[in-house]
């Protein structure tokens, strides 16, 4: 699979409405240009090579984990959701990708090696627990997607 084929497969779902559709007039067109669709490529800078090859491997192995599984890209981040729900967030670093499990302390999660961390004041500011992990090479995404089971 090329490395197109793969990051087209995780965009976003397409709306089937837009800002034009529901309202109309000039306001709408204002809406219509603030309105910013991410896309996975998005995330990536031209040398970041690396980071796009862990990604296209962890993101294709998480959406086998469960057919429900989709993928959302945000600004900051691209989040995999179950019905809304933002279930792991990757955050796209250089040469790596930072995961974060949301909802999840490192004493929650079987890890073995104690490679988890904990976001400091993560339930202060996002109103939830956030365990950290982050994937360096092919060898952590077997390991990320055992903590993400």
């Amino acid at each position: 699979m090329g490395a197109g084929q793969s990051l087209s497969r995780d965009r976003a779902s397409e709306k089937s409405e837009s800002i034009k559709t529901v309202a109309k007039g000039k306001n709408a067109e204002v809406v219509a240009k603030e309105i910013r669709q991410y896309r996975v490529e998005d995330h990536f800078k031209l040398q970041w090579d690396r980071a796009k090859t862990l990604y296209e491997l962890i993101s294709q192995r998480i959406l086998e984990l469960d057919s429900a599984f989709t993928t959302h890209p945000v600004k900051a981040y691209i989040s995999f959701n179950i019905q809304g729900k933002n279930v792991v967030i990757i955050k796209i670093r250089q040469s790596k990708l930072r995961l974060e499990l949301l909802r999840t302390r490192p004493e929650d999660l079987k890890d073995p090696e104690k490679r988890v961390r904990y976001m400091e004041k993560s339930f202060e500011h996002f109103n939830q627990y956030i365990s950290l992990f982050d994937i360096e090479n092919e060898d952590d995404i077997d390991y990320a997607i055992m903590l993400i089971k």
